[in-house]
């Protein structure tokens, strides 16, 4: 009987076992296209939502590359999420808008409700107060 249960323990661990080792993207809740909103801004004084008129969109696609009309000279990168950040890794050689630091990319905390994803930068856009966007998924 010892034996049977051994020998059923050890089946089932090797059954377990993943040996997968190919990046996942956690939250599939991103994938898809989002395109900019609103800002939430201060001038010094309350921090107030308002409509964004430099509007770009990503899109995020389940193999961890993206797509953005952020960037005239970088359209396109890879990304990676955990539970509250989002790292975007522009794919241009040299890139750089000069505000991120590592170049080329952008980290974000993140929050989705619905079809609204928020981010609140991280390493770059150095706010005295609180500053962040509102995305709305299109697709």
């Amino acid at each position: 009987m010892k034996k049977l249960i051994v020998l059923f323990v050890f089946a089932l661990f090797q059954v377990s076992c993943n040996s997968d080792n190919e990046p996942k993207v956690k939250n599939t809740g991103i994938i898809g296209t989002w395109k900019l909103t609103g800002h939430y801004v201060s001038a010094g004084g309350p921090s107030n939502w308002i409509p964004a008129d430099d509007s770009y969109t990503y899109t995020f696609n389940s193999d961890g590359s993206f797509t953005s009309t952020r960037f005239p000279e970088c359209k396109a990168g890879t990304y990676k999420t955990d539970t509250k950040t989002l790292t975007l890794v522009y794919g241009c050689p040299g890139f750089t808008t000069t505000m991120e630091k590592p170049a080329g990319t952008f980290i974000e905390n993140y929050t989705i409700e619905d079809k609204q994803m928020y981010f609140y930068h991280v390493n770059y856009m150095r706010c005295i107060e609180e500053c962040s966007d509102v995305f709305t998924k299109i697709k």
